[in-house]
């Protein structure tokens, strides 16, 4: 089976998708079809994977409640005395076991496709498609259970039921669109305020979009839950802003003092459209040199390799903060 863009949101094709929902609204897909994601990923490969000796925090993590579970509790050091090699932080699987089962820990699999073959290929296709960087969480959360309490996720999410249930409730009042590293501090303060606009349970095979910014929370039912979060770290306008403004602070005239009689009567008008033609024209500059780099002029005339290097040079500066609670998805 091949995973890609079409195959992740059918039935619905991908310009409706773009036209309908991205950045905009939430999408459910109900399947009703419990294979459909068994070429991805399954539970059996969860279980074998936190069965390796060589997993370590913070690529494995646990959470519980809203709350980041130390990695002392379920990870240890290891030496080999004789080929003098220190390991630190390598997950420990009873304990691991021991959390899930007896204490409603969830497991999280950090930036999943680094480490399990079909998740890459599935997130280099994606990444082809799209042209912005993709990752993906694996979620394993007991039966009764809850990993993240409210919050809101600063990249578009696809999430995929691989296994088990879950319900999601999502509420109205939206963060709009927020940036990377602009997660709200105490989101529960929130709560009083917000309406529940969706309460559903996501079943094995179904799939649900969830723009960035929108508050969620969600349980395990009665029974298990694996989930994996496809997240879209896309770059903001905000960013191209940033980087042709680094551009401009390099040019020789922003290094020049403002003028000293700019407040006197009759400079004013005269200093502001100097500044607004220095200003466009370094900015048409700039503009002109990351066009070319996002039309592939400087790629060896490939488009698409240009505009997947200018994608992902972005991306280097919004990387998502390495802590689970930020990362979110469930």
């Amino acid at each position: 089976m091949k995973y890609d863009t079409e195959h992740l949101l059918k039935p619905v094709s991908p310009d409706a998708f773009l036209r309908t929902y991205f950045e905009r609204e939430r999408l459910l897909i109900r399947r009703g079809d419990a294979g459909y994601y068994s070429d991805l990923f399954t539970l059996e490969e969860m279980l074998s994977f936190l069965q390796k000796e060589n997993n370590v925090y913070p690529n494995v993590r646990m959470v519980k409640e809203g709350r980041e579970t130390a990695y002392s509790e379920f990870s240890s050091s290891l030496s080999y005395k004789e080929a003098r090699v220190n390991f630190n932080h390598v997950i420990n699987r009873e304990r691991v076991s021991r959390l899930f089962l007896e204490q409603g820990h969830s497991v999280i699999v950090y930036q999943a496709q680094t480490a399990l073959e079909p998740l890459r290929r599935f997130c280099d296709t994606l990444e082809r498609e799209w042209r912005v960087r993709v990752q993906a969480n694996l979620y394993m959360t007991p039966a009764g259970s809850q990993g993240f309490t409210l919050h809101y996720d600063t990249h578009d999410a696809f999430i995929l039921q691989l296994e088990g249930e879950k319900r999601w409730r999502l509420y109205d009042k939206p963060i709009h669109l927020p940036y990377d590293g602009e997660p709200m501090q105490n989101p529960e303060q929130h709560r009083p305020s917000l309406t529940c606009v969706f309460d559903e349970v996501l079943r094995k095979g179904d799939l649900l979009y969830v723009p960035r910014g929108h508050f969620h929370d969600v349980t395990a039912t009665d029974v298990h839950s694996l989930h994996v979060t496809v997240g879209l770290l896309t770059s903001p306008w905000q960013a191209l802003f940033r980087r042709v403004a680094e551009g401009l602070e390099k040019e020789d005239f922003m290094r020049n003092t403002v003028p000293l009689a700019v407040w006197q009567q009759g400079e004013l008008a005269a200093f502001k459209d100097q500044l607004k033609a220095a200003v466009m024209a370094g900015m048409d500059a700039k503009l002109e040199g990351l066009l070319d780099e996002y039309l592939g002029r400087h790629a060896n005339g490939n488009a698409s390799a240009g505009i997947h290097r200018l994608a992902r040079s972005f991306a280097e500066m919004e990387k998502p903060r390495l802590r689970a609670v930020a990362s979110g998805g469930g």
